[in-house]
């Protein structure tokens, strides 16, 4: 699956998320599992993403940075845009170690039988 098809697919589980029945348990676990898969995808997608922009100095011809002074090379752009992507993809790192965290707890949760 490419990067584009990667979100796609991850938005709409967040919308389905976004309109599951939160008010029981069941449906608390399972959302939060399901967040915790859409962070990973999401990670593994900003990280692609850093990488193409990376490279997109050796890999696309006649690249230049749209300034009138032509000042900055286009390299240090591209490296600028991939070190942003990285950092946000360690953020989104986190937030999912956070939200594992989160659903392992939700699981010792139980609904007594009356």
């Amino acid at each position: 699956m490419n990067g584009g098809q990667e979100v796609s697919t991850a938005v709409a589980k967040i919308e389905q998320i976004g309109t599951a029945t939160l008010t029981e348990l069941d449906g608390v676990q399972h959302s939060v599992a399901d967040l915790d898969e859409l962070l990973g995808i999401l990670s593994h997608v900003t990280r692609g993403l850093s990488s193409a922009a990376e490279n997109l100095p050796g890999s696309v011809r006649n690249l230049r940075v749209n300034e009138p002074d032509g000042s900055v090379a286009p390299g240090f752009v591209c490296g600028q845009v991939a070190n942003h992507l990285q950092a946000a993809a360690t953020g989104i790192d986190q937030a999912r170690t956070a939200v594992s965290i989160a659903h392992r707890l939700s699981l010792r949760l139980d609904v007594a039988e009356q």
